[in-house]
This record gives structure tokens, C-alpha cells and sequence, in this order.
């Protein structure tokens, strides 16, 4: 497995889309110069099994299909530090036969059994509920990927991505938005760039970006029981937007599960 350390900021603004264009289009912060990368849709679906024993035990197994692509990731371990970042430990590559089976092997060692059943190159989804999972979140993220260099002499290294994502989680008939910054470190050495990039972006955005040590799939899962419980989100007029009542709802929740 490999290690993924990143950050994450959310945004609490009545004016989402307005805070996010203007990150967008931020070109230097501090000493760190910002260049876009690209854009794009991705669709991610989470597979567990009827009990939700990856969750259970820290797991979370995810096909993410971005244009006619699918990456298979597992990521566990998730370790938050002081200052916010977030490192887990995380195996994530093209979908294939080699792949699901690497994966299998990984959680076999955490004493989880998935039976090896056929597998189906053309279809992912068909294959993973073969093996006894199921869908357990389905959403889906507009990203513009933005990267951050630092100069060194008269080049400018690459120290870190930064992801501005609109993520629509759906829900029966419901779509709600979540607005986050994701700020993830090109490399272990590059960790400290991460926690001075993030302060400065939240000094950048007074009281508009917030430390969130809540990674998607649970920021989805505390959702989806909260309304499952009746205890509505509320929302900006109709575009179904998590506001700031919200988002210390979901806070809660989070918390009490960790305790």
C-alpha cells in the first residue's frame, strides 16, 4: 500500500460557487505559485458488505469512474494529526483482474474474506456485487485540479495538488452539495508544504474555509442516517446546499461515532 497525505477545507459561505471561483482562479498564495491542471466529472460508488464491515473496521473500498476509465482504491488507517492532515494508507489503480485481486489479498490480511468469484473486465459494478458487496454511497464531484509549486532556484517544483470539488450526494429523489478543498502532498517530504498552504488559504478566506477532518465517504454516510432520522438538513432556497447548521450536524454526528 502506498500513503496519501492530504488536507481538507470546507467551505461555509451562503455563496459556495462564488468562493470557489475564486479559488479557481488564485494564482499565487504566500511564496507558492497555483496553475490549473484540468477539470472534470467524477463518479465514485462505494462497495461494503451487508454488515459494513470495511467501515466497520476503518476500510472503504471505491470504484471511481472518471470518462470511460474506472480506478479500483482501497484505503484504511486514517490517521489525523494536529494541524488537520489526514494520511492513510491507500492502494489505487486501473480496474483489472490483477488489481481486484491485490486488493482481496490486502484485506484477507485484516482478517476480512471476500469469496474470489468471476470477473467481468467490462463490468466492474457486476463484478464487485458478485463478490458479495454492495453499493453503499454513489456520488458524484465536479473537480478542478489546480497545481501548487514552490520555486527552487529558477524552477518550480511541484509540492502538492489541489482539488476544488462540488460533490452532489445523491439520496432517493434528493441531490445535497458539499463544497471542499482538498490539498494533497505530491510526496512524504512535501508534507509541511500542505500545513503552510492550508493556513494560508484559510487566512487567504477568512471564515469562508474550515478545517474538515471528515473524509467524503462518512461526510456521506452522516448525511444519509441524519435524514434517514428525520432530522432535516436545511438548505439554500432550491439548490440544496449543506449551510453551516448543517455542516455542525454532521460534526456531531461524526464525533459521537469516533467516541
Amino acid at each position: 500500500m502506498g500513503i496519501e497525505i492530504e488536507t481538507t477545507l470546507r467551505i461555509d459561505s451562503s455563496r459556495p460557487d462564488d468562493v470557489m471561483k475564486n479559488l479557481a482562479t488564485l494564482d499565487v498564495i504566500g511564496e507558492y505559485t497555483i496553475v490549473s491542471k484540468s477539470s472534470c466529472i467524477i463518479h465514485d460508488r462505494y462497495f461494503d458488505t451487508r454488515d459494513r464491515s470495511f467501515m466497520k473496521r476503518g476500510f472503504a473500498l471505491r470504484l471511481r469512474q472518471r470518462g470511460p476509465s474506472f480506478l479500483l482504491c482501497l484505503k484504511g488507517c486514517e490517521r489525523i494529526n494536529e494541524w488537520g492532515g489526514i494520511e492513510r494508507l491507500e492502494i489505487e489503480e486501473a480496474w483489472s483482474e490483477k488489481t481486484l485481486e491485490a486488493i482481496i489479498r490486502a484485506l484477507d490480511e485484516t482478517s476480512i474474506n471476500i469469496e474470489c468469484r468471476l470477473f467481468d473486465k467490462d463490468d466492474p459494478v457486476q463484478t464487485l456485487s458478485g463478490h458479495g458487496l454492495r453499493i453503499i454511497q454513489d456520488r458524484q464531484t465536479h473537480r478542478i485540479e489546480r497545481d501548487v509549486g514552490i520555486h527552487q532556484g529558477t524552477a518550480l517544483r511541484s509540492c502538492a495538488l489541489m482539488a476544488l470539488d462540488t460533490v452532489c450526494y445523491r439520496f432517493a429523489d434528493r441531490c445535497l452539495k458539499h463544497f471542499e478543498v482538498e490539498i494533497e502532498a505530491k510526496s512524504r517530504t512535501d508534507e509541511h508544504h500542505i500545513e503552510i498552504i492550508t493556513e494560508l488559504l484559510k487566512k487567504g478566506f477568512p471564515r469562508k474555509l474550515k478545517r474538515w477532518d471528515h473524509n467524503k465517504l462518512i461526510t456521506g454516510y452522516a448525511i444519509e442516517t441524519l435524514l434517514d432520522r428525520g432530522d432535516v438538513l436545511s438548505g439554500i432556497h432550491e439548490k440544496e446546499i449543506i449551510d453551516h447548521v448543517g455542516y455542525t450536524k454532521i460534526d456531531a454526528f461524526i464525533n459521537q461515532l469516533r467516541l
